[in-house]
């Protein structure tokens, strides 16, 4: 599993270079092959080194076969890190889904009958995807987007330290008021589970006993219920879908008032002739860049609060110590002969609960054959 997860972050440091590099063919183009400005040496280097003058023409075409080999190196890297990522999630999820059904069997009837059963099953079929999310959103998510918005920022310094500070000083208050509302994600989304596994368990029982059900004419009683039942959970999906489309709509907030600012600044330099048009678009770039990067580290953090709350529901069942367990040192059974081997049991006592034993001192013979 653990080259996988290193591959993964290996190719989310090629991602993040990528993303630094991506704007530079459009300054290339803006100030260099269509400005008055000369080309960069790497650049010009590069144009000699193949013997061609370096010309206007020749600088249109070196900015769009690099631009186009940029897009095409960062799809051909996102689209295997997400492959990488589901094989190696879907693995973890199949380990702890057989695991935590293994505990599951081993535990007594009374534990089983003390808890419900659709609430049994949300944790075994939704909330184990939470081992996937965690440790996407822990191992993986926040290196590569820390990395991509450090190197996009050390970029953007380069052409302009001016409009770098501006947009981080205002990126920064925002995005505190982002984080602070996505923490109110938490509670919401357990209250959605809870009601989710009760709908779930209702069902279960209604299909269950659906003769009982219509021998005693219940039909109404049991409308009502799982009607009661239904309306709770509508009204948590509504918090949660309205918490998440706050955290959204301060993102975008986040997004306009940083473009605004940086066009205003930005624009004002390019008059003053403070800065190039060129490096006023490639830094417009980076802030697309930084946006989206913003959103999904402000994603992460939310999909970290959802898959908290799955993973408390499956340690819930994991902690529960089996009251089934084999011993340390199993009795080696002999050789069976051909006819088979001769079964005793002596003196068996079996019972579900404590105290409450169904079968006492059980004396068994079962000869072979």
């Amino acid at each position: 599993m653990w080259p996988w997860l290193a591959g993964a972050v290996g190719l989310g440091f090629l991602s993040s270079l990528i993303a630094a590099l991506q704007p530079l063919p459009l300054k290339l183009l803006v100030d260099n092959a269509l400005g008055p400005e000369p080309a960069p040496d790497p650049v010009a280097r590069a144009i000699a080194w193949v013997d061609v003058a370096p010309s206007p023409v020749a600088l249109v075409l070196v900015a769009t076969a690099s631009s186009l080999l940029l897009s095409v190196t960062a799809a051909a890297a996102g689209g295997t890190l997400s492959w990488l990522w589901e094989y190696a999630g879907r693995r973890m999820i199949r380990d702890l889904t057989v695991d935590l059904f293994d505990r599951l069997q081993r535990r007594s009837l009374s534990q089983r009958r003390s808890e419900e059963m659709g609430d049994t099953l949300s944790r075994l079929s939704t909330d184990t995807w939470s081992i996937y999310s965690m440790t996407h959103a822990v191992v993986s998510a926040p290196f590569e987007r820390l990395l991509t918005v450090g190197a996009v920022c050390f970029a953007a310094w380069r052409l302009s330290p001016h409009l770098t500070l501006v947009t981080l000083g205002v990126a920064l208050p925002f995005g505190a008021l982002t984080r602070r509302q996505a923490t109110r994600l938490r509670p919401t989304t357990l209250r959605d589970r809870e009601a989710q596994a009760r709908v779930t368990t209702s069902l279960n029982q209604l299909l269950a006993t659906m003769p009982t059900v219509q021998a005693f004419a219940a039909e109404s009683r049991s409308w009502a219920t799982l009607r009661h039942l239904m309306g709770n959970a509508v009204v948590t999906g509504r918090r949660r879908a309205l918490t998440n489309a706050a955290v959204k709509s301060a993102a975008g907030l986040l997004t306009s008032a940083s473009t605004a600012v940086v066009l205003i600044v930005g624009g004002t330099l390019v008059i003053r002739g403070g800065a190039s048009l060129g490096t006023l678009l490639a830094f417009v770039a980076y802030l697309r860049i930084l946006d989206s990067q913003s959103r999904r580290l402000f994603g992460t953090h939310r999909t970290l609060l959802e898959g908290w709350v799955g993973l408390e529901r499956v340690l819930q069942l994991w902690g529960q110590e089996p009251v089934i367990v084999d011993p340390v040192d199993p009795v080696v059974l002999p050789p069976a002969g051909p006819v088979g081997a001769r079964v005793e049991l002596i003196g068996i006592t079996v019972g579900y609960q404590p105290g409450r034993p169904v079968l006492c001192d059980l004396d068994l013979v079962i000869e072979p054959g």
